[in-house]
C-alpha cells in the first residue's frame, strides 16, 4: 500500500487539475487578504474584515469537491483501477489510498488559502495566541476534508469523470441550500413588529405609510424544543458551518476562550430592534463532530466500494 500511495500522490500533485486548484486556492486567500488590507483602519480586532466574505470559502469548497472527482475519477476512466485490483490491490487499499491522497491534497489547498494572509498580515496574527490560529486553520482543513471525503465516495461509485464532477458539485450545492435554510429558520426572532397602513395629509398632498403599532408572534419562529435541537444538530454537521465558524476566529469575532465558548450572542440591526441568535456550535467541539463525520463517510465508502462490481 505504501508503494501505491507514493505513486498515487506523486501522480496527483503533478497533475494539471492539482496545479489549477492550487492557483485558485492561493488566489482565494489573496482575495481575502487584499480585501482586508483595503478596509482596515488601525489593525484593531473589532475593525477587521478578514475572512468575513464567504465567497472565497465557497469557491475553495467547490474546487475541493471537484478535485477528487478529477484525480480519482481518472482511474476509472482510464481503466487502471481494474488492473490494480487484478494485480493484488484490495478495494479497501485502493479506496483508503485515494482517500488519504485527496485528504493531503485538501490540506495543501487549505494552507495555500491561508498563506497570503500569513505572509502579508503577520502583525494581525500576532494579536492572537498561536494555538487559536492553528486551531482555526485545523478546523477549516477538517471541514474541507469532509467535503473531499464525500466527493471521493461519490467518485468511486461512478465510471465517468463528468458524472462524478456533476454529482460532487450538486452534493455541495445541497449542503449550501440546507445550511442557508437551517440558518434562516434558526435566527428568526420570537416576535415581530405589527404594522398598520395609515393615511397622512400635508401640504404636499395625501400619502400612505406603514406604522408600527405593536408586536405579534412570528409565525416562522421554531418554538418546539426537539425540532429546534434537531435543526441545531443539522447546522453542526454542515461542513460549511465548520469552515465559517473556524475562519470567524481569525476575523476578530472570537478573541477569547469565553467568547468562543459562548452559546448566545446579541447583535443589533439598529438601536431599537435587538436580535438574539444562538451560536450554532461550540467551536471546541467542531473537530470532534467533523472527525466523526469523516470516519462515517469513509466507512460508508469502503462498504459501498466493496460491493461494487468493477468492470
Amino acid at each position: 500500500m505504501t508503494k501505491l500511495f507514493r505513486f498515487t500522490f506523486k501522480r496527483a500533485i503533478l497533475s494539471i487539475p492539482f496545479l489549477l486548484a492550487a492557483v485558485i486556492a492561493f488566489g482565494a486567500g489573496a482575495y481575502e487578504t487584499l480585501g482586508y488590507m483595503g478596509n482596515y483602519v488601525d489593525w484593531k480586532v473589532e475593525e477587521t474584515y478578514l475572512f468575513s466574505d464567504s465567497i472565497s470559502a465557497f469557491i475553495l469548497a467547490f474546487v475541493i469537491a471537484v478535485l477528487p472527482a478529477m484525480l480519482t475519477g481518472r482511474e476509472f476512466s482510464n481503466g487502471t483501477v481494474r488492473n490494480k485490483l487484478i494485480t493484488g490491490t484490495t478495494k479497501t487499499q485502493f479506496f483508503m489510498t485515494h482517500l488519504l491522497v485527496n485528504s493531503i491534497v485538501t490540506v495543501i489547498m487549505t494552507l495555500l488559502y491561508f498563506l497570503p494572509t500569513l505572509i502579508s498580515c503577520p502583525k494581525y496574527y500576532n494579536m492572537f495566541k498561536p494555538y487559536m490560529v492553528i486551531f482555526a486553520i485545523t478546523c477549516t482543513a477538517l471541514g474541507y476534508i469532509l467535503i473531499s471525503t464525500i466527493s471521493t465516495v461519490i467518485t468511486v461509485m461512478n465510471n465517468k469523470i463528468i458524472i462524478s464532477i456533476v454529482a460532487a458539485a450538486a452534493f455541495l450545492f445541497c449542503f449550501v441550500l440546507a445550511d442557508k435554510w437551517l440558518s434562516n429558520n434558526l435566527i428568526q426572532p420570537k416576535t415581530i413588529g405589527s404594522y398598520e397602513t395609515t393615511t397622512f395629509r400635508d401640504e404636499h398632498g395625501t400619502f400612505t405609510d406603514s406604522v408600527e403599532v405593536g408586536e405579534e408572534t412570528n409565525p416562522f419562529y421554531i418554538s418546539g424544543k426537539t425540532e429546534r435541537n434537531l435543526m441545531w444538530l443539522g447546522r453542526k454537521l454542515m461542513p460549511l458551518t465548520v469552515i465559517e465558524n473556524s475562519t470567524a476566529v481569525l476575523s476578530g469575532h472570537f478573541t477569547s476562550i469565553d467568547k468562543v465558548r459562548s452559546t448566545r450572542q446579541e447583535t443589533k440591526q439598529d438601536s431599537n430592534y435587538p436580535v438574539f441568535y444562538e451560536r450554532n456550535m461550540t467551536l471546541f467541539r467542531a473537530p470532534i463532530y467533523t472527525l466523526c463525520e469523516i470516519a462515517a463517510a469513509a466507512a460508508l465508502g469502503i462498504l459501498l466500494f466493496k460491493k461494487r462490481n468493477i468492470r
